[in-house]
């Protein structure tokens, strides 16, 4: 202390000016089109660890006559007993992974209002909508598998850390995730260049499930109507949104077809897959699964 006493008498004790040689402030990362479409990027980490592995598969599945774990891991989920907690390893993952997913679309959403680099709003926007799809799905599962948990709408990295959370109704959720997938399917293109981005097809098809699962809180015609002239956009209109069902022939089941390896990185059935790379290991947890 008397060190400190003597240097600041000699320098008049003037403020130090301080230089941070190891990043930039986070407003100042995310204010381009390089920076907003890196934290975009990160909006599809998380979707590895249920899909790429199989955490989703126990929360989501079990305690139904599907299947039996007889190495008696995780024995609560297919139980439904007191070993049934928040200790439960798919538990866990399933919760700590949807906020997270929320988290990083909420920081591409929050910073998307004041980005440069983009020709126009419509571009920006088809970019965008991809954090807003993943959003609603990462949300959809929250109240589907939690019921009125607490519905974020900040970011860690804008300081929306919220300390004191409250439940809120599985109607603000609904409405949250039909406005976000609403903003999606309007957006977002019918294609993508890179395998696993999300397309108009894996908007509407979710939009049409939620809009299904919705009715159980109410309004039934309203939600059931919704949800079929949804799902036929798809239905009705494959070609424009490049997906099909297979079709059965004189040699083969159309359900063959589906589960053929071959057609297994590029199916047209599917509406939106998770692109794990099992090649080159570019995964969060590398040649893992």
């Amino acid at each position: 202390a008397s060190i400190y006493t003597i240097a600041c008498f000699l320098t008049s004790c003037q403020k130090l000016a301080e230089f941070n040689p190891a990043g930039l402030p986070v407003e100042d990362v995310y204010q381009d089109r390089v920076g907003l479409e890196g934290a975009i990027n990160g909006c599809y980490t998380d979707l590895y660890f249920f899909h790429g592995k199989i955490d989703f598969i126990g929360p989501t599945e079990a305690g139904t006559d599907s299947w039996v774990n007889v190495g008696n891991n995780d024995i609560g989920l297919a139980l439904y007993n007191n070993t049934l907690n928040t200790t439960t390893g798919g538990i866990r993952v399933l919760w700590n992974g949807l906020y997270s997913l929320v988290n990083y679309c909420n920081t591409a959403i929050i910073f998307s209002k004041n980005v440069t680099g983009y020709a126009s709003q419509d571009e920006l926007n088809a970019k965008v909508a991809e954090a807003y799809f993943i959003r609603a799905y990462a949300n959809f599962n929250l109240v589907e598998q939690f019921g009125n948990a607490t519905l974020s709408t900040q970011s860690a990295a804008d300081g929306g850390v919220n300390l004191a959370p409250k439940r809120n109704t599985e109607k603000e959720f609904y409405d949250a995730i039909i406005a976000d997938l609403k903003f999606a399917c309007q957006n977002l293109p019918y294609t993508q260049a890179l395998r696993g981005r999300v397309t108009k097809k894996a908007a509407y098809a979710l939009l049409s499930k939620v809009y299904l699962q919705r009715t159980r809180l109410g309004e039934k015609e309203e939600y059931a109507k919704l949800a079929l002239e949804t799902a036929e956009q798809i239905i009705n209109n494959t070609g424009t949104f490049k997906c099909a069902l297979y079709l059965s022939d004189a040699n083969r089941s159309g359900f063959s077809k589906l589960w053929d390896g071959a057609n297994n990185k590029n199916n047209t059935e599917s509406l939106f897959l998770q692109a794990i790379d099992a090649t080159s290991g570019l995964n969060p947890e590398q040649y893992n699964r």
